[in-house]
Order: structure tokens, then sequence, then C-alpha cells
């Protein structure tokens, strides 16, 4: 069963968890499906610049699509109870922690 909806009022309009959505969206389109395979990040590059891009590459259509629908269901109650500012941290801490 998936969800289809968060019944958390927010305070204020959810501005980084749809600038995060389409970032993602955008680097899909760009970059394409086929090079999430090939342009994560291996252990021969470990740079962070990698490890950031990889943030928002996706194996696939459902897989970016799976991730569009949590952030824009649960990313605003996020973003209002963290801040913008700590939510967008704990974005990308978390998003390098995933790559190690």
């Amino acid at each position: 069963m998936f969800p289809v909806k968060d019944d958390i009022p927010t305070d204020r309009w959810p501005l980084v968890t749809i600038a995060l959505i389409l970032a993602n969206v955008i680097v899909y389109l760009v970059a394409g499906a086929a090079t999430a395979g090939d342009g994560g990040v291996v252990p021969s590059d470990p740079s962070v610049g990698a490890a950031f891009g990889s943030m928002f590459l996706h194996d696939g259509l459902l897989h970016l699509l799976g991730n569009v629908l949590l952030l824009w269901l649960f990313g605003p109650s996020v973003e209002d109870a963290m801040g913008r500012v700590r939510y967008v941290l704990f974005y990308v801490v978390g998003g390098l922690v995933a790559v190690g």
C-alpha cells in the first residue's frame, strides 16, 4: 500500500521540498536513467562532488517517482518542523551518508 496523503498541517509553503523535487526531476531528465549506474560514487572516485551528484541520480523512472512521491508527501512536514536551512543540511548529510 502506498501513502497518498499526510494530515499534518504546515505553516508555510514548502519551498525547499519543491526545489529538491525539481532538482531530482531535472537531473533525471538531463542526465538520464542510464547514467545512474555509471555516474554514482564508485570506490575509485570517492570525491565529494561525485557523492553530492549521486544524491540526485536515479536508477529508472520508478525510482525517481517513488522518491518524489515521498518527498512530496512528507517533505513539507519535515521542512516545517526543522526549518529550511536544517532541512537542506539534513538532506545533504543524509545523501552523503547513503553514499558511504
